[in-house]
């Protein structure tokens, strides 16, 4: 690996710089998931409160292969479907990973959507919003957020100062 011998008075300032922009770093992304799952979970109550199902065909759109390390790939898959409201169509779409595309990848698969009876644009598949409208798990979910960004945050601020750069060993 890479490294760079610096001199310790320029190390302990970088460690210190590094430190505070990091935590700064991991707090702004742990709030904006938290944030995130707090939005998620009003919008779903809000469309479940008082919603219509319909059941939308699923149709495959495309399929994302992504390249990683050592040769591994992962696929993604990309599916779009369409429902009906009133005469009005609307059109959704989401995406999964090759390990959970099966279900609708058969022939004649279809997903279960919610919609808000006020605003049928204000839609979503069921499964989803009932997970997000779970405060349990939204609350679960924003607690994990704020020490795993903490640990990433450590992570990446002791790669930084113990292997990219190091402190010039002083002669004695």
């Amino acid at each position: 690996m890479i490294s760079f011998k610096i001199s310790p008075e320029t190390h302990r300032g970088l460690s210190k710089v590094s430190m505070v922009l990091l935590s700064l770093a991991a707090l702004i992304g742990a709030g904006y998931l938290i944030v995130t799952a707090i939005l998620n979970y009003f919008d779903a109550n809000a469309i479940l409160k008082d919603h219509s199902e319909v059941m939308a065909p699923v149709n495959l759109d495309t399929v994302t292969e992504e390249r990683h390390r050592r040769g591994r790939t992962s696929e993604t898959y990309h599916f779009h479907y369409v429902f009906e409201v009133a005469g009005k169509a609307y059109d959704g779409i989401f995406e999964t990973s090759a390990s959970n595309a099966s279900p609708y990848l058969k022939e004649g698969a279809s997903v279960k959507v919610a919609y808000a009876n006020a605003e049928p644009s204000r839609f979503g598949r069921l499964e989803v919003l009932q997970k997000q409208a779970d405060l349990g798990s939204s609350i679960t979910r924003a607690l994990m957020a704020i020490p795993l960004a903490a640990l990433i945050a450590f992570i990446l601020h002791l790669m930084l100062t113990r292997r990219l750069f190091v402190p010039r060993e002083t002669s004695a």
